[in-house]
């Protein structure tokens, strides 16, 4: 019998990515809601089964749940959603995963973990690169290593890929706020995409100008590898969006502009204009600094290279893997966890490949 798996914002960028690749399982069912009912080309001749839901609304929300085996949700931004959904879902026995990159909303997904077990559910958060990837990504390495002093971690969108209103909220929201990063053991502040520096990403993706940004991996592998320094870059390949970021993050900081995030339509609708410039590859990795086993210092480059288009599979693949594993294998556990606790790069490889997706090394 198939497992009924809810997947909100399933019409988005990540959600319709996520969406097809597990309504090819067998074992799964997929169910997609949103609060608008979905373009009729969606619904033809599709597997998938469609609901108009307002997940705002306790009442309706908790009606649809207990036929559920497992709600994803790749709503965003997180930084202004609370805990209500992932809380319905442990009241409930449904299982739950999210794709939140919100340093405050992962950092504070711990106090349901009395519920989830409970309950005997499985609440996971961060199951998208930023921290699953990234942490998978230096976990893959760290027996190189001594000790860690250094890690860096970059992100960059061709201008192809610039993504959908909710992950572009969830970027913009950070623009102009002031951030905490660890810096030769000390703890700085900084401004939310400040600090712009060029960086050599694997080829195609070639050099591009990324910018600091707050991430739950500041404090997460600051932590886990009592490294001294710990960085997150992002930014765009074209330099026209770095630069007006630049000057948004600037005036946010001057409160002139109060919510940085209202602008994330308007964005994407500026991004259409330069379609045509720019290409659709993705790159996403770690630079790693170090001493090996033999007092050597080392440094280690790991990317993962999204190529003609296939860039925004690579949040998504721990998400299919830690569901495929539930239904085909079972839960074992209970609790509130982050996502790479509970899943290794082999769990999502097989996914990657099947795209058009790169590691390399160096």
């Amino acid at each position: 019998m198939k497992k009924k798996v809810l997947i909100l914002g399933g019409y988005g960028s990540y959600g319709s990515r996520i969406t097809r690749v597990l309504a090819q399982d067998p074992s799964i069912e997929c169910v997609v809601a949103g609060r608008n009912p979905p373009k009729q080309r969606n619904k033809k001749d599709s597997p998938v089964i469609y609901l108009t839901l307002d997940c705002n609304d306790p009442g309706t929300f908790g009606a649809v749940l207990p036929s559920m085996f497992a709600v994803i949700n790749v709503r965003g931004s997180f930084d202004s959603q609370d805990y209500r959904i992932a809380e319905q879902c442990a009241t409930f026995g449904v299982h739950y995963v999210d794709l939140a990159d919100s340093r405050d909303y992962i950092s504070g997904f711990e106090r349901l973990n009395r519920a989830a077990v409970r309950n005997g559910v499985l609440l996971v958060t961060g199951a998208g690169f930023s921290p699953t990837i990234s942490t998978l990504l230096v976990d893959s390495v760290k027996h190189d290593f001594a000790s860690i002093s250094e890690i860096n971690v970059f992100v960059s969108y061709g201008n192809k890929n610039m993504g959908g209103t909710a992950s572009m909220r969830s970027l913009l929201s950070q623009i102009g706020r002031s951030m905490r990063l660890k810096g030769r053991g000390q703890w700085r502040t900084f401004r939310g995409w400040s600090k712009g520096r060029s960086v050599q990403l694997p080829d195609p993706a070639g050099k591009r100008r990324l910018y600091l940004c707050d991430a739950p991996e500041l404090e997460i592998l600051s932590e886990r590898y009592q490294a001294e320094t710990v960085t997150f870059r992002t930014g765009f390949e074209l330099n026209v969006f770095n630069f007006g970021l630049s000057i948004l993050s600037w005036l946010t900081s001057k409160n002139r502009i109060q919510h940085p995030a209202r602008l994330a339509r308007a964005l994407l609708r500026t991004g259409r204009f330069f379609r045509r410039m720019g290409s659709d590859h993705d790159a996403v990795g770690v630079r790693i600094s170090g001493l090996a086993n033999n007092s050597q210092a080392i440094v280690h480059n790991i990317f993962l290279v999204g190529r003609s288009g296939a860039g925004p599979i690579i949040p998504c693949a721990p998400v299919i893997g830690l569901v495929k594993k539930w239904v085909n294998d079972g839960v074992t556990q209970s609790g509130a966890m982050n996502g790479y606790d509970l899943i290794g790069f082999d769990d999502i490889k097989d996914e990657l490949r099947h795209h058009d997706v790169v590691m390399v090394r160096s």
